[in-house]
């Protein structure tokens, strides 16, 4: 069934990507934001609509909600926009990025998760990578993990890159859509977005980026001053 509202969640690691997805999901009528498109060749699928078909169910919850988690990293992003640029509710003439991706995944917003200070970014991403403690649920304890000789200047460094590349490309793909129509700040959703007997002719297209700073103690950082 095709989704009555879409979204994706952009994001690079280390900035609360996993709580935000982990609770919408947990909702139970937001949609099931996982990361869909990182393996489309394990799908039982044949063909463009087939694909589209099954995404669709499998990020989509009752009420038509349908959710999608994803990062940026070339040649992989090129790769899915020419995939997306093969369904039937693309129009073969279109060139733009930002409508292509919405052609896949009607009535769309995008939501991008960054973090300010990217230098606490890839400190936290390489603790995560030498302790491989990714996540840690509520009231657990520390994986014990010794990473007294784990510093390394040049991982670091490489990390702070990644992730500052990462977000470029994510810029500059929501350039296509600022392209179009001005970026609005996150607001209330409607009743209609949410109540899964509202109306289908009720929902009005909107086209959104919403920017979202993840709050120090949704990333483990209560005690430092906000970035």
């Amino acid at each position: 069934m095709e989704p009555r509202l879409s979204y994706t969640i952009w994001f690079s690691q280390r900035t609360g990507s996993t709580l935000l997805t982990e609770t919408l999901e947990a909702i139970g009528i937001a949609g099931i934001p996982h990361e869909w498109l990182l393996e489309l060749k394990d799908y039982p699928v044949s063909d463009p609509a087939e694909l589209q078909r099954y995404l669709w169910k499998i990020g989509s919850t009752m009420n038509g909600i349908f959710g999608l988690k994803h990062s940026f990293c070339e040649p992989h992003f090129s790769h899915l926009i020419e995939i997306f640029r093969q369904f039937s509710t693309c129009p073969s003439t279109e060139q733009n990025r930002a409508n292509i991706w919405e052609h896949a995944f009607p009535n769309h917003r995008h939501i991008f998760m960054t973090r300010r200070n990217k230098v606490r970014l890839a400190v936290s991403w390489w603790k995560a990578i030498k302790s491989q403690e990714w996540h840690r649920r509520a009231m657990a304890s520390p994986k014990s993990v010794d990473l007294s000789g784990a510093y390394s200047f040049d991982a670091i460094h490489h990390l702070y890159r990644e992730c500052s590349m990462r977000e470029a490309g994510i810029q500059e793909f929501f350039s296509d859509i600022t392209a179009r129509a001005p970026e609005r700040s996150m607001s209330r959703p409607t009743q209609a977005e949410v109540n899964p007997m509202a109306s289908k002719a009720t929902l009005k297209p909107r086209k959104t980026v919403v920017i979202v700073h993840p709050v120090s103690a949704a990333i483990g950082l209560a005690s430092t001053p906000r970035q």
